[in-house]
């Protein structure tokens, strides 16, 4: 508004200078046009004041109703703002207090696990001291222990060195007794193969016994053919059938006595054989096919004796009872002697 008042006297000399340039007027008349116009400025100034305080006053009031609106947020903002930041004081007042009483109590409980921590301190180290103590007795045993292994070992050793000579003394003694053994059954060996060697000769002398007899018998028989009846002849066959058949039995029976007896002595001597083949298989092995071959021996002369006894057959004729009778004791005593 200075500015305004201060720009108008200027404008106004201009346009006097102006008026009075083109128009020759008295004093009197210039000074009421310059009134005149200055009054008219004056009211222009004033107009334009006007409406500038109006202007002004509408901005002002514009600015009040904005400042109100402002102050009102604002105060609203504030109380939420002063509620929440009581509310968060309350909050951390209480976290506060809930820190001070957790602090209290952890400063009480480290005062218990420091005074734990030192009775345990304190316990440990007499353990330790307590157990140091047992290495020391258990080091001292391990080496008594120690001494008594090595005195063991030494004694392990000196009785293995025994253990080796006994075994070696039981191999020795082992091998004399299969060698006794074996020296006993070749005496047995030898006393069987002599027995045969008997009962060959006992077969001989028996077959060529029953040849003289058959013999004899024939001839006699033959000499008396001629005056014995047809009928009394068949009578005297039967009789003479049913008496060798009786001796072929009880012969047989002898035989078979004879052959029992020589498979139970055969069987002993197998069983001797296999026990003595524990301790030397070699030897018993010998000896057992030394036995099974006597034995094939014993069964290979019976066979021949059975055999000799099937061709001495039943004859067509009545022989004599003196004749009979020679016969039969004479069966005998071989079933005797082989006995």
């Amino acid at each position: 508004m200075a500015t305004a008042v201060s720009s108008t006297p200027g404008g106004s000399g201009r346009a006097l200078g102006r008026s009075a340039a083109f128009s020759p007027l008295s004093p009197t008349r210039l000074s009421r046009l310059q009134e005149k116009e200055e009054l008219q400025q004056l009211n222009d100034r004033l107009a334009a004041y006007i409406d500038r305080v109006r202007a002004l006053e509408a901005d002002k009031a514009t600015l009040q109703l904005r400042l109100a609106e402002q102050e009102e947020g604002s105060s609203r903002e504030l109380g939420n703002l002063r509620l929440r930041y009581e509310t968060e004081l309350a909050d951390a007042r209480k976290a506060l207090d809930c820190i001070a009483i957790e602090r209290a109590t952890l400063q009480v409980e480290l005062g218990k696990l420091g005074e734990e921590h030192r009775q345990l301190n304190s316990k440990k180290e007499a353990d330790l001291n307590v157990a140091q103590a047992h290495i020391r007795d258990l080091d001292a045993q391990l080496n008594s222990k120690e001494a008594d292994l090595a005195t063991a070992l030494s004694g392990k050793r000196s009785l293995e060195g025994d253990l080796q000579e006994l075994k070696d003394q039981v191999v020795t003694l082992a091998l004399e007794d299969s060698k006794k053994n074996l020296h006993g059954e070749i005496l047995k060996r030898v006393d069987l193969e002599n027995q045969m060697k008997t009962l060959q000769e006992q077969m001989t002398f028996q077959k060529r016994l029953h040849e003289d007899e058959l013999k004899e018998t024939k001839r006699f028989h033959e000499s008396r053919i001629a005056e014995i009846e047809s009928g009394r002849q068949r009578e005297f066959e039967s009789k003479l059938s049913d008496a060798l058949q009786g001796l072929r039995k009880e012969h047989e029976e002898q035989i078979q006595e004879y052959k029992d007896d020589l498979e139970r002595t055969f069987s002993a001597k197998m069983e001797n054989a296999q026990l003595s083949a524990a301790k030397n298989s070699d030897f018993a092995n010998a000896a057992r096919e030394e036995l099974m071959e006597t034995k094939m021996r014993v069964d290979t002369l019976t066979s021949q004796l059975n055999h000799y006894q099937s061709q001495n057959g039943p004859v067509p004729f009545k022989p004599e009872c003196r004749k009979r009778k020679m016969m039969t004791a004479r069966r005998c005593d071989f079933c005797r002697m082989s006995i």
